[in-house]
């Protein structure tokens, strides 16, 4: 079992950690899309910080949650169900930016949460990855994420996938959270 986890492990953080330094859209190639069996989900690997691995399954993705931030910038978010915890992946734009290009950049999460006042100047994307009603992890994710909007898995059109790797800090030490989610319509 902790082979197959390391070698997922590994072809994770290949996919996610070489493409992150580019600004280049996502694609889809080299990715398996076999667990998507429902019209939205999610499924996601937890390693504890005493090193147990968990596999979690989500049945609800939920937004998009829109609002306006200052000088015109504004954020989109969804709400996306890790196992019983609810986590929030939120994209916090400056003014004029196209949002959806900006979402299918692979994009660092910011560590510290996003306050209202910065976004006064903001210059680029703030992506955040939290979990409030979460008793174990807390604060924001480092790490990454993406996401692709109306994506063909397996000749069904699904209006976001997404996969997100972060490592929480929490009660006993680091969460590291990594898996995909899904939604036909949103």
């Amino acid at each position: 079992m902790k082979k197959y986890f390391l070698l997922s492990s590994m072809i994770v953080v290949i996919l996610l950690g070489c493409k992150k330094e580019e600004v280049e859209p996502a694609t889809s190639s080299g990715l398996i899309y076999g667990f998507v069996t429902e019209d939205e989900g999610s499924l996601f690997t937890i390693v504890q910080p005493d090193g147990t691995q968990v596999t979690v399954v989500g049945e609800n993705v939920l937004g998009w949650d829109s609002g306006n931030l200052l000088n015109g910038s504004f954020f989109h978010m969804l709400r996306v169900q890790v196992g019983d915890t609810y986590c929030f992946l939120k994209y916090s734009f400056p003014s004029g930016s196209n949002w959806q290009q900006e979402i299918e950049l692979y994009q660092s999460l910011t560590a510290t949460p996003f306050e209202l006042q910065d976004s006064g100047n903001m210059t680029s994307t703030v992506v955040e990855w939290y979990a409030p009603s979460s008793e174990e992890w807390t604060g924001n994710a480092s790490g990454t994420a993406v996401l692709q909007l109306n994506e063909d898995l397996d000749g069904t059109i699904y209006d976001l996938y997404g996969i997100v790797d972060g490592t929480f800090n929490g009660v006993g030490g680091e969460y590291h959270v990594h898996g995909q989610f899904w939604k036909r319509e949103i």
